[in-house]
């Protein structure tokens, strides 16, 4: 059999791919290492990149952004699809209190507590149809973090003892 064509006509040119990442212990920032070797940060809360590292190490950037700060897991990470995929599962996504200090409320006082995973669906359901008109402005969390428009959202509603994640979110 020998082929028609040898050679494409078009060849769309793609992004490099993630494949390695590290959660950091504060829980909220991820690094990550993609296929043209470039590391980043991201902001698990903001659904965005917050910072480009080149080509430095990994260790580097990790052991930079080290925090000594003790946050429970909220969320597993996946890069299957060459972007991170956030997955919130119902048993631990509210798991995440932390103080407002260590969060970067800095005006709050050191009693105060904030949960990371309501501070993320409250952003990841900003953009939804608003059905109350009672919206609580006053919450010290109001409008702290935003995703971007074009995050996507895939909502699914797992089977009894399926042990399926309810909530994913993918950072472009």
């Amino acid at each position: 059999m020998v082929p028609c064509v040898y050679e494409p006509d078009v060849i769309i040119p793609g992004a490099a791919s993630i494949r390695q990442h590290v959660v950091l212990n504060d829980k909220r920032h991820i690094i990550t290492k993609d296929t043209d070797d470039n590391v980043a940060m991201w902001d698990v809360l903001k659904g965005k990149k917050v910072s480009d590292h080149g080509k430095r190490p990994m260790e580097e950037v990790i052991k930079d952004n080290f925090k000594k700060v003790f946050v429970p897991s909220w969320f597993t990470v996946d890069l299957k699809s060459g972007m991170l995929q956030i997955t919130l599962d119902e048993s631990d996504f509210f798991s995440a209190w932390v103080s407002a200090k260590d969060a970067g409320f800095f005006d709050s006082t050191s009693e105060t507590k904030i949960n990371y995973g309501g501070m993320l669906l409250r952003a990841l359901f900003e953009h939804w149809s608003r059905s109350f008109s009672d919206i609580d402005e006053d919450s010290p969390t109001h409008r702290f973090n935003s995703v971007p428009d074009h995050t996507p959202l895939i909502l699914w509603y797992a089977k009894i003892y399926a042990n399926l994640p309810h909530f994913k979110e993918k950072l472009l």
